[in-house]
């Protein structure tokens, strides 16, 4: 058996068995990406293709090919083996000892795969269902693909045909082949159809499903559960599709066979159907091992558009992203495709609704906005929804119709007040059912955020930013005590961070001052956080930890020391002194600023300073207002006065200026002499910044 192994690796590349699931980027001589294992946001996973192997520096998961296999499949090692023996075209030389249950299914497979070349066979012996494919617009090569078969009007046709072949009856009846007559004997299932064999994800021949040809009832015979196939299990199309959702991670849900090949001849090659029945949790979970985001494209009549709204809720359950695409009324993506092309059918794939939109249409088509009863199930349906500028957009759309208030701008400032009043109760009522004991513990602040400490905690509920800013948020260096707080409480609740990023997900499980806390920043706000915006903001909050650390290790001149008579409080740089003293001159303020502003203060103490400062500034649209000194904490104020009671130096404006230009050279030659001095904290930092540019490009 290990020859067999070492044969089968050294055969199939480890790069193309780990690039189906995982978007790999060259690095050298190996390749990065988002390892499958955990919940990776820094292209942790290193793939070699020169050894063979994977490993993830982040959780520690590593192995070769057959390993990855085994990981991703949920199989055995003998069974990863022969699927890559076979997928290489590597005869085993040891035959594997196959257990009486493994032996039972491999015949039991054996009896599907001569059922469908005998509907192979059938479909190109018969005029009537070559006519019907031409119809449908089914051409060789898509038959020739997807398998396509006919079952005969003859009643015994397929069951004559395995009984030839030497095959139980009973047991081809288990497998929804034939049927037993209540006059004795057998019959076949599939009698004038178009027949489609179902595979599941691991490419192995399960089932088949039946079209009729012509007149008839029903339209379409789905196997039952058998002993190889649980209709809650598998779906139609996967064997296919789960290589492409490893390229974006999206996949793409329909309503049936036709609809899926459709969607693969127009190029959509992620689409897949549930079969004979309503989507499953088994079946999101399935989709949930290769894709992150699903669009659901059903028909757009009553009952598409109710079982699009149950399928959204079980593949938003399971941690999945969803977006809704209803085809136009009366049309399939089969019909569509043939009407139309391939790229309309690209087109309503594109023109997915998120679930909040979808169901909040969907109210729309049953009850009027004018009607009372619409609104209170239209604050809830607001009430899912993770982005305020979604928010936003959708209340103001309904301005106009909001009973009793005629100004648009209060009609949404209403719509929102109760949207956030059903926020809080969910809130609420989680915390409730999740710890029904009291919590005695300090209660969060709304203020008092670093300006860049706010943008990171925006970037939590931002779509686009949100997963970066978790794989972030317990990393990044905090100094204002309310953010550090919020910090502590994200970690309680999430200790490793949320399952799924989108903020809709997590938000309810937070205590409700957490949650409330962190919507008040966003909404504080009066413009939508930019990853450009984002970026800037780590990278201050690093760089000025970075300061604080190095000018502890840094020992400056007496001379250039001044003591705050603190007892062991860290001290002040003489120019950090000179540039308060400026602050509390009128005169002066204005000239002073810009080492505010531009974040020039290094000490620790300068930087708390600092820090509260551009707090005011923020407050005061960047203005420094006259009682700027009374409106700081009494812990940074007092260095303050110290410094203004104890200082009697004349100050003049050119020395001010002076002092900021001073400030910004020595931050330029502290940058300069830690990168000729190849700082690891500096290169570290690069090295962070650049790899979230490159995510974000991606």
């Amino acid at each position: 058996m290990s020859d067999d192994a070492s044969r089968v690796k050294d055969r199939v590349s480890i790069v193309d068995i780990v690039g189906r699931r995982v978007q790999l980027k060259k690095a050298g001589k190996n390749f990065l990406g988002l390892c499958p294992f955990h919940n990776d946001k820094s292209a942790s996973l290193n793939v070699s293709p020169v050894t063979g192997r994977y490993r993830c520096f982040a959780c520690g998961a590593n192995g070769d090919a057959i390993n990855f296999v085994m990981e991703t499949e949920r199989v055995e090692f003998r069974e990863a083996l022969r699927m890559l023996a076979e997928e290489a075209g590597i005869t085993l030389s040891v035959k594997q000892e196959a257990s009486p249950n493994a032996a039972q299914k491999e015949h039991r497979i054996a009896i599907m795969k001569v059922a469908q070349k005998f509907f192979q066979e059938q479909l190109l012996s018969s005029p009537l269902a070559k006519d019907y494919c031409k119809e449908r617009g089914l051409d060789a090569k898509t038959i020739e693909t997807w398998g396509l078969g006919f079952g005969p009007d003859h009643g015994e046709s397929l069951t004559v045909f395995l009984k030839k072949k030497g095959f139980n009856l009973e047991e081809c009846q288990d497998l929804f082949l034939v049927k037993d007559s209540e006059r004795g004997g057998f019959y076949d299932r599939f009698r004038s159809r178009l027949t489609f064999p179902i595979y599941d994800e691991r490419s192995n021949l399960v089932a088949f499903g039946g079209r009729i040809i012509g007149d008839g009832k029903p339209k379409y015979i789905n196997s039952g559960d058998t002993p190889l196939y649980s209709k809650r299990e598998v779906l139609y199309g996967m064997n296919k599709a789960r290589n492409a959702m490893g390229g974006d991670g999206k996949a793409v849900l329909v309503e049936g066979y036709l609809d899926v090949i459709a969607c693969h001849r127009a190029g959509v090659t992620t689409a897949v159907a549930s079969l004979g029945t309503s989507l499953s949790e088994e079946h999101a979970r399935l989709l949930k091992r290769w894709a992150k985001e699903v669009i659901i494209l059903y028909d757009a009549d009553s009952a598409g558009q109710k079982a699009a709204a149950r399928a959204e809720e079980i593949l938003s359950e399971v941690g999945l992203r969803v977006k809704i695409s209803l085809m136009p009324e009366g049309e399939d993506p089969d019909t569509v495709l043939r009407k139309l092309g391939p790229d309309h059918v690209k087109k309503s794939v594109e023109g997915g609704l998120s679930p909040v939109e979808f169901k909040l249409g969907l109210l729309k088509s049953t009850i009027s906005p004018s009607e009372e009863a619409f609104w209170p199930q239209a604050f809830d349906i607001l009430s899912k929804t993770e982005h305020e500028l979604e928010l936003e957009r959708l209340s103001g759309e309904l301005t106009g119709y909001y009973p009793g208030i005629r100004d648009p701008i209060a009609a949404q400032a209403a719509i929102r007040k109760e949207v956030l009043k059903r926020r809080r109760k969910q809130a609420s009522r989680k915390q409730t059912d999740a710890d029904p004991g009291p919590v005695e513990r300090r209660a969060i602040s709304k203020t008092g955020f670093d300006p860049r400490e706010g943008a990171i905690f925006r970037g939590l509920i931002t779509e686009g930013i949100s997963r970066e800013a978790w794989g972030l948020i317990f990393e990044l260096p905090f100094m204002s005590p309310v953010a550090k707080q919020l910090v502590s409480e994200l970690k309680r609740a999430f200790p490793e961070g949320p399952t799924d990023s989108r903020s809709d997900t997590w938000l309810g499980d937070l205590p409700a001052d957490v949650r409330d806390a962190l919507l008040q920043i966003e909404l504080k706000s009066m413009t939508r956080l930019r990853p450009e915006d984002f970026q800037r903001a780590i990278s201050g909050l690093i760089d000025r930890h970075r300061r604080i650390e190095k000018e502890k290790e840094r020992k400056q001149p007496e001379s250039e020391i001044v003591t705050q008579h603190r007892g062991e409080q860290p001290l002040l740089h003489s120019f950090e002194i000179e540039i308060l003293r400026a602050l509390s001159d009128p005169q002066f303020a204005d000239f002073a600023l810009p080492a505010v502003r531009e974040s020039l203060f290094f000490s620790e103490e300068g930087v708390k300073i600092e820090m509260e400062i551009a707090k005011v500034l923020e407050d005061s649209e960047d203005l420094l207002p006259k009682d700027w000194l009374s409106r700081l904490s009494s812990e940074i104020s007092a260095p303050i006065d110290a410094i203004l009671l104890t200082t009697l130096i004349k100050q003049k404006t050119e020395i001010v200026k002076e002092t900021v230009e001073r400030l910004r050279q020595k931050s330029r030659q502290r940058e300069l002499d830690r990168m000729k001095l190849g700082d690891p904290d500096l290169a570290q930092i690069q090295k962070t910044l650049q790899d979230m540019k490159n995510r974000q490009d991606r």
